[in-house]
């Protein structure tokens, strides 16, 4: 086994700017959408695709994961978000909230450029492929919300506190020549499934809970969300290492909570608490809430015009014109596909301070975003 040694790195991101810009159109309940998947991605503004050269790539372009060198990169660590949100609507009053949602917890990526030897001098092609995942948990709280309908709240998802349960991606590069990687993966999303029986006994009246008989049978079904992307270097007049494009494309994530039939009657139970008689209603759907990530194409541009400084743009569709609201139905009038521009920079400086306690600091890293 091939052991690498590095000289140690402490990457310090100075975020000069940071505006991640949202569409008025809706807030996905996708933390990676909102805030990003690392600190270099969110540093830069997500604009990410043609750059996707760390763990988070396993989310913006998977095809990126074939540029990580290491067999094991890692990195975990702590986020804490409170942005402020504006929203304007014909006719309506503009809504502010400062300060919800936030939302805190950890994250967690790995990445590996699976060049392990000894499997590389069986499978020769195996040294082609690479692997990525990303994830995010909530803290303390797994999983909080509040949803409408409220006149004085907008038609999309609103998470007061915490995006949905699940936020992971797992995604696997491959490179065809040294100059054009594609990828693929996964995003697991869960569908959760409620049958609801609801009895009311109107003779017992001395009842705590007023007859009231509730059951409630509830399951939770996981699917998956494609993710695809591509990744190519102009492989002539010497812009193999000056210049990239990407396009990733990620599915619609549409998870629902607690969707399932409500039966209900009242009537009448006997000493032993069985039902004798009752009028029955006719069930009814209900659905307590509905997260939504619409399916997106991403193309992005990556140009290093100076050594040490990179540039990037990205622009992104998303089909919100597909949006439902939690009662399954389109808003009217229904809401548009949108177009997000982000634009990011990074400059890193080595500096190689002649102090002793400065020396192991290999670089120092500049980021901005919009």
């Amino acid at each position: 086994m091939r052991v690498h040694k590095k000289r140690m790195s402490i990457p310090a991101a100075g975020v000069l700017v940071l505006c991640l810009a949202a569409a008025a159109h809706g807030q996905t309940g996708l933390f990676f959408d909102e805030f990003g998947g690392s600190y270099k991605s969110t540093a830069m503004g997500q604009a990410f695709t043609a750059v996707a050269d760390d763990y988070s790539a396993a989310y913006y372009n998977p095809a990126g994961l074939s540029q990580i060198q290491g067999i094991f990169e890692n990195a975990t660590g702590y986020i804490y978000a409170r942005p402020d949100v504006t929203a304007h609507f014909p006719g309506n009053s503009t809504i502010d909230i400062h300060g919800q949602p936030s939302s805190r917890g950890m994250f967690t990526g790995i990445a590996s450029s699976l060049d392990i030897e000894q499997t590389t001098r069986v499978f020769p092609w195996f040294r082609r492929f690479s692997f990525g995942l990303v994830t995010w948990m909530n803290l303390p709280e797994i999983n909080q919300y509040h949803a409408g309908p409220i006149t004085s709240r907008p038609h999309f998802l609103r998470h007061d506190m915490r995006f949905q349960l699940l936020a992971l991606v797992v995604s696997a590069g491959f490179e065809v020549t040294p100059w054009f990687s594609v990828g693929a993966g996964i995003m697991p999303s869960v569908d959760s499934v409620a049958d609801q029986d609801n009895f009311a006994a109107t003779n017992k009246f001395e009842d705590i809970l007023m007859g009231q008989r509730l059951s409630i049978h509830q399951t939770a079904k996981v699917f998956t969300v494609p993710v695809f992307g591509i990744l190519i270097k102009p492989p002539f007049a010497g812009l193999e290492d000056k210049l990239a494009l990407g396009v990733s494309y990620r599915g619609e994530n549409k998870a629902h909570t607690g969707k399932g039939p409500l039966n209900q009657v009242i009537g009448m139970e006997d000493e032993n608490g069985e039902p004798i008689s009752g009028i029955y209603y006719p069930p009814v759907l209900t659905i307590n809430l509905i997260s939504f990530a619409p399916r997106q194409v991403t193309v992005g541009l990556a140009a290093k015009p100076l050594d040490g400084l990179t540039l990037a743009y990205d622009m992104t569709w998303k089909s919100w014109s597909r949006y439902e609201t939690y009662l399954e139905q389109a808003p009217n009038p229904a809401f548009e596909d949108t177009y997000t521009h982000r634009v990011g920079a990074e400059y890193v400086w080595r500096p190689a301070f002649p102090a002793r306690f400065l020396e192991k600091i290999s670089k120092v890293c500049l980021r901005a975003g919009y």
